[in-house]
């Protein structure tokens, strides 16, 4: 498992500023990124991020929190490359069958959602979503080929998830 810091330096003055890290991925249409790390960092200051090479599966709940829209995990579970995974109804609630499968190429994760509602399924790193698929209907696939390009992004608020 690899293991990766990003340090940030704050040069503004008289401004706190928030650092969020975001992932894209090639050739997978329509996955919207999220901040799935953060540092705020003081004028004049310096603060850092870690993180592991560790990937994990999302099913996600999206909140419009004072019309800034916000993705939040209801349930989260450490996968590998490769994996096949599968949404399904169970208690009330649609949650993960702990059945995995192949996916078929080891750098692909998939998710059918064979629940009875539409859904937001993701991925992530480090135990946090950081890609999401919104709105997959019943019965449908999403697909996330894990190839990522990381971006940061400055700002004066931010929240994990957005």
């Amino acid at each position: 498992m690899s293991e990766y810091f990003i340090d940030f330096i704050n040069d503004v003055p008289d401004d706190t500023l928030t650092f969020g890290v975001y992932q894209t991925y090639a050739n997978t249409p329509g996955i919207d990124s999220v901040a799935w790390l953060r540092a705020d960092v003081p004028e004049s200051g310096t603060a850092g991020v870690k993180f592991y090479e560790t990937y994990c599966v999302v099913n996600a709940d999206y909140y419009d929190d004072n019309q800034k829209g916000r993705y939040m995990a209801s349930q989260t579970y450490d996968t590998k490359l490769g994996a096949a995974w599968t949404l399904v109804d169970s208690e009330k609630v649609s949650q993960f069958s702990k059945k995995v499968g192949y996916s078929g190429a080891d750098n692909l994760i998939t998710i059918r959602n064979s629940s009875k509602n539409t859904a937001s399924l993701g991925i992530g790193m480090s135990g946090r979503l950081s890609a999401i698929k919104k709105k997959v209907y019943v019965d449908a696939l999403a697909a996330f080929k894990v190839t990522p390009t990381f971006w940061v992004g400055i700002f004066s608020d931010l929240q994990i998830g957005d």
